[in-house]
């Protein structure tokens, strides 16, 4: 069996060569022969129809397939990563001959993590605040940066023209990827969900961790630990370094801390 790989159709802004404006979304199955017009109407000629039929595809899969014009279609909002098979052959009279199948996986998108700079951290005053994103960056399949500290990358141009990132367009919308930009949560350890901890808060968008009341009324006679989950999710693959679309660090309030 045959097996290709459909990669992406960036769009670059205008009079741009290197700035991302849009990534597409489809694969043309035509595109499986060097030149599919003429295979067709040599075979239309001889009474026959080539036809390029996809297999097994279901409403959760997250792509869909147009036969009128052999065209794929990938859904980055629901997308699951399912390989795509199609059966090819010619038909007469409602007769398959000549059937071969081709398999068409995605090109793997979703890039490269890089942990934070401390992925256990021990503080001691309580009365500041800390960023638990400190060194963390996600580049995508080409090393472009999507998002860095706790932040997204600014797109398009400041006031003097200058491009802010690699992006004119949010790298997260479903114009281009369509993945899920990194969050953060105290969870709990043993089950891995979220909790709402009794001392330490952290934001879920930044990774920026403040702490309650109670935390600055306690007398924190031993450490006290919290595991943070930061996750992220991508249709296009895993992510190269973040295993299972997480990774946690621990947050430690430190003994006589106040």
């Amino acid at each position: 069996m045959d097996r290709r790989r459909s990669d992406p159709q960036i769009e670059w802004a205008d009079g741009t060569t290197d700035k991302v404006e849009s990534v597409g979304n489809t694969f043309n199955a035509e595109d499986l022969f060097a030149d599919y017009a003429a295979l067709s109407q040599q075979a239309a000629d001889l009474g026959f129809t080539l036809v390029i039929k996809a297999k097994g595809l279901t409403n959760t899969d997250g792509v869909s397939y147009n036969s009128a014009t052999r065209t794929l279609t990938y859904d980055k909002t629901q997308y699951n990563g399912k390989v795509v098979e199609f059966e090819i052959y010619l038909d007469y009279n409602g007769t398959k001959i000549g059937a071969t199948n081709c398999k068409i996986s995605v090109q793997a998108l979703s890039g490269t993590w890089t942990n934070p700079t401390q992925m256990a951290m021990s503080v001691t005053d309580l009365s500041k605040t800390y960023d638990v994103a400190e060194g963390a960056k996600w580049v995508d399949v080409a090393g472009r940066t999507i998002w860095e500290n706790g932040a997204k990358v600014k797109t398009g141009q400041d006031d003097k023209g200058n491009w802010l990132s690699d992006f004119s367009k949010d790298p997260f919308s479903t114009a281009v990827y369509g993945m899920t930009a990194p969050s953060f949560h105290v969870i709990d350890p043993k089950t891995g969900a979220a909790i709402a901890d009794q001392y330490v808060n952290v934001n879920s968008s930044t990774g920026e961790v403040s702490f309650t009341d109670d935390a600055k009324q306690a007398s924190f006679a031993t450490a006290y630990t919290v595991t943070i989950r930061i996750s992220a999710d991508s249709p296009w693959g895993a992510i190269t370094n973040m295993p299972d679309d997480h990774v946690d660090m621990t947050f430690t309030i430190a003994q006589g801390a106040k």
